[in-house]
């Protein structure tokens, strides 16, 4: 049972990075078509995180008070979960 559920967390979150690519490119795109492409992620890139903040304060912040930045010791709290996961989310996205 344990090698089975080993084998199912290897497939779904170590097999999602592997890439193949074709090692004789036959296309090749204009410098007109690279820009228009960059717009185009670009704006889908704004509007997609732009769209989650907005989701995200909509949704679990809505019914809490605001109040201006401050910091304090979670380490009671929430025992350093937070900071693994800005961390692990840290690694992944450089």
């Amino acid at each position: 049972m344990l090698l089975k559920k080993a084998l199912v967390f290897f497939v779904f979150f170590f097999i999602k990075d592997c890439y193949a690519q074709d090692s004789l490119a036959t296309q090749s795109l204009t410098a007109e078509q690279m820009k228009s492409r960059q717009w185009i992620i670009g704006g889908i890139n704004v509007a997609g995180y732009g769209g989650s903040l907005i989701l995200l304060n909509s949704t679990w912040y809505k019914n809490y008070p605001r109040t201006s930045f401050h910091t304090f010791d979670d380490s009671k709290e929430w025992l350093q979960t937070d900071k693994v996961g800005h961390a692990w989310t840290a690694y992944n996205t450089g």
